[in-house]
């Protein structure tokens, strides 16, 4: 991505695009990057943002992130590189994980 970072944390592309806060780990298309910290996205932090997002509804972030795994799986395609192999698990397997087990949820679980 080709933008300027100011004191703000803000990317900006100089072509009337709206600034992205560097805070905020969004995907960077068509190569699937986070814009915040360049790791394939959804990265760690994105992963524990969406879950906060969606905590009360985890079968729409199973049916967001399963659209955006087929949008980047057209992008690495579209743009000549192989499909990794492991769409489905950077994608959305973790997110259908923490649904079922979240993290230091251990009330209201019975053992039966």
């Amino acid at each position: 991505m080709a933008g300027l970072l100011n004191a703000a944390g803000l990317v900006g592309e100089g072509r009337g695009l709206a600034a992205v806060n560097l805070m905020d780990h969004l995907n960077d298309r068509p190569g699937w990057k986070c814009l915040a910290c360049g790791e394939p996205w959804p990265c760690a932090t994105a992963q524990e943002r969406l879950i906060e997002e969606f905590w009360a509804f985890p079968s729409i972030l199973t049916i967001y992130l399963t659209a955006q795994m087929y949008d980047a799986l057209g992008d690495l395609v579209a743009d000549g590189q192989m499909a990794p192999a492991n769409l489905f698990e950077r994608f959305v397997a973790w997110a259908r994980k923490a649904a079922v087990a979240p993290e230091g949820d251990d009330e209201g679980r019975s053992a039966g």
